[in-house]
């Protein structure tokens, strides 16, 4: 099912998702969600053994409704899209700690913005191929 079909059953309704800053996907797993960017970033650290930990600043975002969860695993990698349909960002994980009480933990979902994605694959492929003017677009 599409997207904004299966959003419409849910009663997406357009005149309001900008106002109260919805985001939709299409996960592999929960299929389609709204959710809410608060604008609220959280400094991530990932530790892996033996190297060094990784930071990184992802945006918050948590359901719209309470009956469900934006994402779970197995929508990582899915494209988030603002209330005009423009990709936004890509999920790719939720809060892991089981002992908060006041946030009920699949409903955490971190994404990483498409600039940031886009600005990535610029730098490597410059450090690859050695040409400093690569562009890379997202086309949506």
């Amino acid at each position: 099912m599409p997207l904004l079909e299966s959003l419409f059953e849910r009663g997406y309704e357009p005149q309001h998702a900008a106002a109260e800053s919805l985001v939709f996907k299409m996960g592999r797993t929960t299929g389609a969600t709204m959710g809410i960017s608060s604008g609220c970033r959280a400094v991530i650290q990932v530790y892996r053994s033996f190297l060094a930990p990784v930071r990184s600043i992802e945006d918050v975002i948590t359901p719209h409704s309470s009956m469900e969860r934006f994402a779970a695993p197995g929508d990582s990698g899915a494209l988030v899209y603002d209330a005009h349909g423009k990709g936004t960002s890509m999920i790719w994980g939720e809060l892991q700690q089981k002992n908060l009480e006041a946030v009920a933990v699949g409903d955490v979902v971190f994404v990483t913005p498409i600039r940031a994605i886009i600005h990535d694959i610029q730098a490597k492929l410059a450090r690859h191929t050695g040409c400093s003017d690569l562009k890379v677009a997202f086309l949506d």
